[in-house]
């Protein structure tokens, strides 16, 4: 093998801030997630969040939607926070990661009674991520078009 020279002083932050602008903007997210536990450099996008939701950023990107449902349970009664639009948007992200994924035995989705959804046919999993879904979408045209997307093939082909 052969060995990179070493960086000269200074440079290792530039790369990887480089490097995690690239992640990012590619929409790598395990790969940022795994820049940012390495390095711990979060990026300028995680740093004006703060550690809570620094780490409910890093819930999301790791896909533990069960793990961020439960990190935002303590603000259901909160009178400044619309839980409801946050458990929305959960969800609606979980969702979409599994359609977007090539392999969804890996998702998991909590519904009110802890119903997890490991494992079973591709289909099921995604009507019932919908169902969760359905009481936290605000707008019906939004959920036809969540919908809608468990109807198309493979975008890549």
């Amino acid at each position: 093998t052969v060995s990179l020279p070493p960086l000269p002083e200074g440079w290792r932050d530039d790369v990887v801030y480089m490097l995690h602008d690239f992640l990012e903007d590619a929409g790598l997210a395990q790969t940022l997630c795994a820049l940012e536990q390495e390095t711990g450099h979060r990026g300028p996008a995680a740093d004006w969040l703060g550690d809570d939701l620094g780490f409910l950023r890093r819930l999301c990107l790791t896909g533990d939607w069960p793990a961020a449902e439960a990190f935002i349970a303590p603000t259901v009664n909160h009178p400044r926070v619309n839980h409801r639009r946050m458990l929305g948007a959960l969800r609606r992200q979980a969702f979409l990661e599994t359609v977007d994924a090539a392999d969804t035995s890996a998702m998991s989705f909590r519904d009110d009674g802890d119903v997890s959804l490991e494992g079973g046919d591709v289909a099921d999993r995604l009507v019932k991520a919908l169902s969760a879904l359905e009481p936290y979408v605000e707008d019906p045209k939004q959920f036809n078009d969540l919908c809608f997307l468990c109807t198309l093939g493979p975008v890549t082909e």
